[in-house]
């Protein structure tokens, strides 16, 4: 067993240590039903510029959400936490995927860029843009989203996921494609 002693005298435990204290502190307000567990595999802190630096296979916890990337910035003063990827966001009631994406404590919101694809229930949707309101449990997509299911597809200017109602709706120069085999099945 390290002793606790050993620990504080070593220079790398010791940034480890607080490390991980400090960034309890610093993602309080994100998601603030939980607490949040970082892992990678280094941390380095900014005391003037108020920022962490999660380095190397990043993950962050919170409650049902779970964030993967390679590198993830924290900065206490906007409270807001910048994820490079590729990204994975996974939760109880969707997951996605994207290149770069953008956690808002203030707005609690979550923004998604670069290649987004979403998947909720048996939906699957893509778009350059995703914007997860966690309030409001919505998502939404734009940049030429499109959402399909089988062979049934979707598109419009923005895709609204209502995910607690469970409803999927399209704005804007909505096309609709059934299949034909669904078409038979009925």
């Amino acid at each position: 067993m390290i002793s606790l002693q050993l620990i504080f005298k070593n220079p790398g435990w010791r940034l480890a240590l607080v490390g991980l204290a400090i960034t309890s502190l610093l993602f309080t307000p994100l998601w603030a039903d939980s607490d949040i567990e970082i892992q990678a595999e280094r941390f380095e802190m900014d005391a003037l510029k108020q920022e962490l630096n999660a380095i190397g296979h990043v993950k962050v916890a919170r409650g049902t959400m779970d964030l993967y990337g390679s590198k993830a910035v924290y900065n206490k003063t906007s409270k807001r936490l910048d994820i490079e990827g590729p990204i994975t966001l996974k939760s109880q009631k969707f997951n996605l995927t994207c290149d770069s994406l953008t956690a808002d404590g203030v707005k609690n919101s979550v923004t998604a860029r670069g290649n987004v694809k979403f998947t909720f229930d048996k939906i699957t949707g893509k778009s350059d843009l995703a914007l997860y309101d966690i309030g409001a449990e919505t998502v939404t997509l734009t940049g030429s989203p499109k959402a399909w299911q089988g062979n049934d597809f979707i598109s419009g200017e923005k895709i609204l996921v209502l995910i607690a109602q469970n409803k999927l709706v399209t704005l804007g120069n909505t096309k609709l494609v059934f299949s034909e085999e669904r078409l038979r099945k009925k």
